[in-house]
């Protein structure tokens, strides 16, 4: 990521005030599901269910090609060759039990809005079935995993994640994708996972980054249209309680990164309020995401 530093004279893009971390608004319900989410986990589909009526959860992986100029050229490069074309997930498909999933219920106490931390061992469990050599504890700042209770009803709970890791492709090649975000839909008194999906967003041009360290250090960023993993189907449900999907994603953004609490205003705002208080401007110009692994 390129950083380039600017002294204006008149702007700034921060209030210096944090946005209040807890939900407004919402009924604080213990939740029905809580786990101890620090439990070791054992290996994808060894486990015993936790419910004799859950059944086993068959989950699709899909990788799409990664396209953008400078890490085409690295499928040419003698070191890499024939190993950077044609990238599919490891295992298509691959079955759990509902005990795999257990690391993503909520502790004791926990309530709709308030966010708490997954093991490692989440990323690594489902991340491996779409490649094997899967890095959770990732070579440069921003490792990570966080989930969030969205909605409750009597019979379901929703739950929202977000994970960061990256990817060794071919020996010293990295790939970490901007995040993964996950959504999972639970049957509280069947214990059966009725739904389950994560997906590296495609919402911005580029949204992975690469390094390679094989000859001279380079890095760059690139575009991956499809890297998901997915199961079941939404089911019809009547929450009681409820919180934005937008909202909910953002509790997690706040829960990786402290930049991400600031109060951000527009450049006219900024520019009046540096005016108003006399002080000079810091710009602050990126090519890339702050708040993604993309940049």
């Amino acid at each position: 990521m390129r950083i380039l530093l600017v002294l204006l004279t008149g702007l700034l893009f921060l209030t210096g005030c944090q946005r209040n971390s807890t939900p407004t608004g919402l009924e604080e319900t213990p939740n029905a599901l809580a786990q101890n989410p620090t439990a070791t986990p054992e290996a994808p589909g060894t486990g015993e269910a936790q419910n004799p009526h859950s059944q086993p959860i068959v989950v699709s992986a899909v990788w799409g090609p990664i396209t953008g100029e400078r890490f085409e050229a690295l499928t040419e490069s003698q070191d890499y060759v024939g190993q950077l074309t044609d990238l599919e997930a490891a295992e298509p498909q691959r079955t759990y039990q509902a005990s795999d999933f257990a690391d993503f219920l909520p502790p004791d106490g926990v309530t709709i809005g308030q966010t708490w931390e997954l093991p490692e061992t989440v990323g690594q469990r489902f991340l491996s079935q779409l490649h094997p050599d899967v890095r959770t504890a990732m070579n440069f700042n921003g490792s990570g995993a966080h989930a969030i209770v969205s909605s409750e009803s009597d019979e379901f709970i929703e739950i929202l994640f977000r994970l960061h890791a990256q990817f060794e492709l071919a020996n010293q090649l990295f790939i970490s994708p901007s995040q993964f975000d996950g959504r999972m839909i639970v049957n509280t008194g069947s214990g059966q996972v009725e739904y389950f999906s994560v997906e590296v967003p495609p919402g911005h041009g580029r949204n992975i980054a690469f390094e390679q360290y094989s000859q001279a250090a380079e890095s760059g960023v690139g575009l991956i249209e499809t890297m998901s993993l997915s199961a079941g189907a939404i089911p019809e449900v009547k929450w009681d309680r409820q919180m934005a999907t937008a909202d909910a994603r953002e509790f997690l953004a706040d829960a990786f990164f402290e930049f991400h609490k600031i109060d951000w205003v527009p450049i006219d705002q900024a520019l009046k309020k540096a005016k108003d208080l006399e002080r000079p401007v810091f710009a602050v110009i990126l090519e890339g995401a702050l708040d993604d692994q993309s940049c």
